[in-house]
């Protein structure tokens, strides 16, 4: 198809790219800004829909991801829509689950309108790559000069990176580029 229609080259439209088999409206506007650099549309997917219903971002509940689209398109700035899949496609993979969402451990647990309706205390086992780090209750003896090196590793913490879009990526190295 490929060779016969579009003379052996990826199409770069969306309405090129859904006519591929297996290509949907997601995975075309997601290609259509990571190859083409091109903010055509957002790519929802199960995540991005089930937590825009969940979270209330829309007029109306929406049926699937294509309404879903159409319905965050519609406020959504357009400067956000490269970026939105990105950060929510790992927030429900790792906290907003599909069933038995971990809204006790969610920062948006005060705002969000489903927060504690589906899993009231479901929390992460402890020992899951999803549960909060254990400190030790072991406690050694030092010596005086260790003890304040003790001390000070102990209150370093350390800062979990955001997802970042490949579109952020870009405009953060061009931004290096032209200092």
């Amino acid at each position: 198809m490929l060779q016969k229609e579009f003379g052996g080259d990826i199409p770069d439209s969306v309405e090129g790219l859904v006519r591929l088999p297996g290509v949907g409206p997601k995975m075309a506007h997601l290609a259509m800004n990571i190859a083409w650099d091109q903010v055509s549309g957002i790519g929802v997917d199960t995540h991005v829909h089930r937590i825009s219903n969940r979270l209330g971002w829309l007029k109306k509940p929406t049926k699937n991801p294509e309404e879903t689209r159409k319905a965050l398109e519609e406020w959504l700035p357009r400067e956000l829509w490269s970026e939105i899949n990105w950060l929510l496609v790992g927030f429900g993979q790792q906290v907003c689950l599909p069933v038995s969402p971990l809204c006790s451990v969610c920062l948006n647990q005060h705002s969000c309108p489903s927060a504690h309706r589906i899993s009231p205390t479901k929390r992460p086992k402890a020992g899951s790559p999803r549960s909060p780090s254990q400190t030790s209750s072991l406690t050694t003896k030092t010596e005086p000069e260790q003890e304040s090196a003790v001390k000070h590793e102990s209150t370093k913490t350390e800062t979990l990176q955001t997802p970042v879009s490949p579109s952020a990526q870009r405009r953060k190295l061009k931004s290096k580029v032209n200092h």
